[in-house]
């Protein structure tokens, strides 16, 4: 018999569908069951598979029991979500209300910046430098205080260094320790510099060599001292 379609090669086979006779050009095998369909009741998938009616349902059925499945995962999801997000927001809310404080490194070098001001105020300033001792010759060096400043800053910037919850900021560390460096630096230039430790210094001399000199070395000593203000 002949092809329904070209009516002229001979027939092999009958469409799935509408059953008329197919022959091997005009049928088209389903790529699934292998069953003839013609051209107007195949189904071509995006992956250009050609399917015949029957094979093209059972498919849709299957896409459509996987989106049934997937639809409730995540309805279930969002249940969850839901049932959990006001402990977690109420978490962030109290963590957030807690003022964390702030790292070693921080402290480190904000410490140390202030006190690399109050030794820059005392270089600019050498009055400042000193407090004389009453009823003493000697002279009472305030760089001396500041500098524990520095040593504390040092303090929070070894706590930076070896803290273990502190690895990411161990570099930042080394701005406080380098600042606190400058700082003792800077006092002991202060003290070494300033102008009063020379005359302490002179005065203590004379004041030691007073105690061994005699009678007639000190009537001299004290008759040099009226000739200059005569």
């Amino acid at each position: 018999m002949e092809c329904s379609i070209c009516l002229v090669r001979s027939s092999v086979g009958y469409c799935s569908a509408c059953q008329i006779l197919l022959c091997d050009e005009c049928g088209i095998s389903c790529t699934k069951c292998g069953k003839l369909v013609c051209s107007q009741h195949v189904h071509e998938t995006r992956s250009h598979k050609q399917l015949c009616p029957e094979c093209m349902e059972e498919r849709k059925t299957r896409a459509a029991e996987r989106a049934a499945v997937a639809d409730a995962g995540e309805s279930t999801s969002l249940e969850a979500l839901q049932e959990e997000q006001p402990a977690d927001v109420a978490s962030e809310a109290l963590l957030a209300s807690v003022r964390q404080p702030p790292p070693p490194w921080k402290l480190s070098a904000i410490t140390a910046g202030a006190g690399v001001a109050v030794m820059l105020v005392l270089l600019f300033f050498p009055a400042m430098r000193h407090v004389d001792l009453p009823g003493t010759a000697g002279l009472l060096y305030i760089p001396y205080f500041v500098m524990l400043v520095p040593l504390i800053a040092i303090a929070w910037g070894i706590a930076a260094l070896t803290g273990a919850d502190y690895v990411l900021d161990r570099p930042k560390a080394y701005i406080g320790l380098g600042l606190s460096i400058v700082c003792i630096i800077m006092g002991v230039v202060a003290v070494q510099t300033d102008p009063a430790r020379k005359a302490a210094e002179a005065a203590r001399i004379e004041a030691e060599r007073l105690k061994s000199a005699t009678p007639e070395e000190i009537k001299a000593k004290r008759e040099g001292v009226l000739n200059r203000f005569k």
